[in-house]
């Protein structure tokens, strides 16, 4: 969230949207790939498509490493600093993270950058908190019937939900990893961010 001086305008609202879903495609291609996704799903090949073309400039300088792309990652903590700074440049007064209100005027270019690099970890927690929410709606939903987002879904959401099913004792076939995942998810960001957070202060 954003608060301005002013009243929103079209470029403050532009930038938001458009980083925040190219961010989010970079994420999601990172995520997969790290994870070892179903690389032919439909959905994985749409992303692909679409992040392909800048990568490839990125990757010149950042080689990939095995299968994971780090060029992704990269990118997108570039594209969220860009963000933010064009935002102080813009006169923005505050900006908020993980419920926190930092003041980007008198917040140094460092401090910005481990910004950046929170707001990108953050973004992650909050893509495995809504797949494993969207998964689960729709898995109950349509239990039986083949879905590329179920599918794709699932690819992101099983190492956890694994790890977390091992701590569940057998409840005659009712699943509440999704729902401990969530909690799990929730907690670990109350604990770790405020003291990350606090940092930003003396960088």
């Amino acid at each position: 969230m954003i608060i301005s001086s002013g009243s929103s305008n079209i470029l403050i609202f532009l930038i938001n949207t458009l980083s925040y879903l190219f961010v989010m495609a970079l994420l999601l291609r990172f995520l997969t790939q790290l994870l070892r996704g179903d690389y032919y799903n439909p959905i994985t090949q749409f992303i692909v498509k679409i992040t392909q073309p800048v990568l490839n400039l990125v990757n010149r300088f950042i080689p990939r490493h095995s299968i994971i792309d780090l060029a992704a990652i990269f990118l997108a903590i570039v594209i969220i600093f860009l963000k933010i700074l064009s935002l102080k440049m813009l006169n923005i007064e505050q900006y908020s993270i993980v419920g926190a209100m930092i003041s980007l005027q008198s917040t140094s270019i460092p401090a910005l950058l481990y910004l950046s690099m929170l707001e990108i970890i953050d973004f992650i927690f909050d893509i495995f908190f809504f797949a494993i929410v969207i998964q689960a709606i729709m898995s109950w939903l349509n239990p039986a019937t083949y879905n590329p987002m179920v599918t794709f879904l699932e690819g992101l959401t099983y190492p956890i939900l694994n790890l977390v099913r091992r701590f569940i004792p057998d409840l005659g076939g009712i699943d509440l990893s999704p729902i401990l995942a969530i909690l799990l998810l929730q907690i670990i960001q109350m604990i770790i961010f405020p003291a990350l957070i606090q940092l930003i202060r003396i960088i």
